[in-house]
């Protein structure tokens, strides 16, 4: 799609006489629907419009186009004609009983519902019903100016304020003044922990170069980013919404969560209020913040910003990740203006051609009698072949090979009998069937789904390889235990040193006790003190021999293992 320039770049004169066109659009799947449910086919080919075309001349007689109107001149505008919205407004009113509109009182109702893409709505039941029913908007509006359709996104002509809808010439109005406003514009994205906010001049001739290389259509005033880890990781969502459904989670990384989510939100208050001013100044405002990323922004004792201000617009595209540069592509896709083809009528279908379906007797709107079922759709059975595959039966399935079945027949949801096997085995039996029979196949291996024949060098390299690996992984084994062995061997052996050096170290201390009571003269007992003392150098002995004992004994039994 071509791109003209930025809205501000546009001409005077061209945007003076830009007014919002008019294109036909195809009938909506709704509409037909409901043609279909009342007995009529589509506008192009109904029965009505068949028989006007060839005894009345080029007639709409829907619209009253031959009885009260003139005729068409010619087939190609009596079929632009079936594909216009007042044809397609008639043919819905006369499905639910209702007279057909005139030219001018389609107009008219136009002029006070909107424009022309409310046609796309379905009509209600009664005609205030149809008056108060929600008109559905496109996102971008298109615009003729002379000879050029060219289109801009709604957002930068009107507020988000669903129900107040605007007529053509308000909507060409508001093109007009949108280039006479200030032009400070803010776009300010915010979600899953990440806030990107820049204030744009977008009164600025765009830089030098041609292409991709051209310059900015704007000018960045003022810019902020915050980025804080507020989402949870692979469980997604944020923290807050996780405790809203009253499940306490006490760990550091939700406590991090809540901290960096009452971080951001300060964050973001803090600089709107920094930015209040210039946000005053701004001549629109987009937002993209959804659910519990627009508090920070909407919420709160003073909020940065109002949803009942027509400046604040939503974003009315998908946005990426928040950050400086993704909302300078924002603001670039806001101002661009693009070139779009005009209106074209449908080719007229070749003369003599004309399709039409019969329409449907009264047996066949009754439907089937109460308590009759409707007819079953036929079911293909499954062959032989695959009920064997698909129990697993390897030999049963080699013996029907044998006796010539088709392997390359498909059942009820188009699978050949290899596609539905239940092991490798049953598939491998395939592949050596089409190995052995070779060019005395009677059906197509790719059409049975079997990607290669299995031949017996193939099954012996497969075994080959499977106990090479097999071998290899019983080496691993082999290490591993003597790795473990040896560990132990090593333990044992520090704890066999630590043992005796015990008990030479209490035989010492035994040995010198001795030596100094019978140094001693003139000291008939021990002292209570040193009896104790004697007694516990008695028990550590005893117990360092105990344990050497048992480490003897253990490794005694590991030897024998």
């Amino acid at each position: 799609m071509a791109k003209l320039g930025s809205l501000f770049s546009l001409s005077e004169e061209f945007v003076d006489n830009a007014s919002l066109a008019s294109i036909p659009s195809a009938p909506q799947k709704h509409e037909v629907a409901q043609l279909a449910s009342s007995g009529q086919e589509e506008p192009s080919i109904t029965a009505s419009q068949q028989r006007s075309e060839t005894d009345q001349g080029m007639t709409c007689l829907t619209c009253g186009i031959g009885s009260v109107q003139p005729v068409f001149a010619n087939l190609g505008e009596q079929r632009t004609h079936f594909h216009t919205d007042w044809h397609r407004r008639n043919v819905r009113r006369r499905a639910h009983g209702r007279a057909a509109l005139t030219e001018a009182e389609f107009e008219q109702s136009l002029q006070q519902d909107g424009e022309t893409s409310s046609i796309s709505a379905s009509d209600s039941d009664s005609e205030a019903e149809e008056s108060s029913a929600p008109v559905h908007r496109m996102a971008e509006v298109i615009f003729v100016s002379g000879d050029q359709h060219f289109r801009l996104w709604r957002a930068v002509l009107q507020s988000d304020t669903r129900h107040e809808q605007q007529s053509r010439e308000h909507l060409a109005d508001a093109l007009r003044a949108v280039r006479r406003q200030s032009g400070h514009w803010a776009v300010i994205l915010s979600r899953g922990g990440h806030f990107a906010a820049t204030l744009f001049n977008v009164r600025v001739k765009p830089g030098k170069g041609q292409g991709k290389h051209e310059g900015p259509p704007y000018e960045v005033l003022m810019h902020k980013t915050f980025h804080k880890y507020v989402v949870r990781a692979k469980a997604g969502g944020r923290q807050s919404a996780k405790d809203a459904t009253g499940k306490t989670i006490k760990s550091a990384g939700s406590a991090l969560r809540r901290h960096n989510e009452a971080a951001l939100t300060r964050d973001i208050q803090e600089t709107m209020r920094a930015w209040a001013q210039q946000l005053r100044e701004c001549a629109l405002v987009f937002v993209h913040a959804p659910a519990a990323n627009a508090g920070p922004l909407f919420q709160g004792e003073a909020p940065p910003l109002s949803r009942g201000d027509r400046r604040v617009r939503s974003v009315p595209f998908t946005t990426r990740r928040p950050t400086f540069s993704e909302t300078k592509r924002v603001a670039q896709l806001l101002l661009t203006a693009s070139a779009t083809e005009g209106p074209q009528a449908a080719a007229p279908p070749p003369a003599g051609i004309v399709k039409a379906k019969p329409l449907p007797t009264q047996e066949q709107k009754a439907g089937p009698p109460e308590g009759v079922p409707p007819p079953a759709e036929p079911e293909v059975p499954d062959s032989a072949l695959h009920t064997a595959a698909k129990s697993g039966d390897a030999d049963k399935v080699a013996a029907l090979l044998q006796s010539g079945e088709d392997a390359s027949a498909l059942d009820g949801r188009g699978r050949p009998p290899y596609m539905v096997a239940a092991n490798k085995d049953v598939r491998d039996i395939f592949r050596r069937y089409v190995a052995s029979a070779g060019n005395s196949l009677t059906w197509d291996v790719e059409t049975a789904g079997i990607p290669s024949a299995l031949t017996p060098e193939m099954e012996a390299q497969q075994a080959a390889k499977q106990a090479e690996k097999k071998a290899k992984l019983r080496e691993k084994e082999k290490e591993r235990k003597k790795r473990v062995a040896e560990r132990r061997a090593k333990q044992d052996e520090e704890s066999r040193a630590a043992a005796e050096a015990e008990v030479s170290a209490a035989a010492a201390l035994a040995a010198a006790e001795a030596a100094r009571q019978k140094s001693s003269k003139g000291q008939v007992s021990l002292s209570k003190q040193e009896q104790d003392a004697a007694k516990r150098r008695e028990q550590m002995a005893a117990a360092a021999e105990a344990r050497i004992a048992r480490l003897k004994l253990v490794s005694e039994q590991q030897q024998l293992w």
